[in-house]
């Protein structure tokens, strides 16, 4: 994964913003792969359903790799893999949740 400032030069996509917030204050965009890091803990399994509600696709990696502090990073890289090759969508949204009632939110833009 690359990162750097800017879109104008970019191949593999951006990252379009990040936010640290209350999961309840949180809606996820409808038109976006909505990609969660439900990794089991059923503390978090509410946070994760209302937020999936009415989002057109969603998908969650966990599985892949298990429940790790730095799960989101693999959520974003896979997510941008797959958003690439599928032609009809460029965008995608990571939530991570905790415990308490938060979400990390990455917001990507692909190609």
């Amino acid at each position: 994964m690359l990162l750097k400032r800017g879109d104008a030069e970019s191949r593999h996509g951006y990252i379009d913003r990040l936010l640290w917030t209350q999961s309840r204050n949180f809606t996820a965009p409808v038109d976006n792969i909505l990609v969660l890091g439900a990794d089991g803990h059923t503390c978090c399994a509410k946070d994760y359903r209302r937020i999936s509600e009415g989002v057109a696709s969603r998908t969650a990696y966990t599985p892949l790799y298990g429940s790790m502090p730095g799960g989101q990073a693999f959520d974003v890289a896979i997510a941008a893999m797959s958003a690439e090759q599928d032609a009809g969508m460029n965008r995608f949204c990571s939530v991570k949740c905790d415990a308490q009632g938060n979400c990390g939110v990455i917001e990507c833009h692909i190609g």
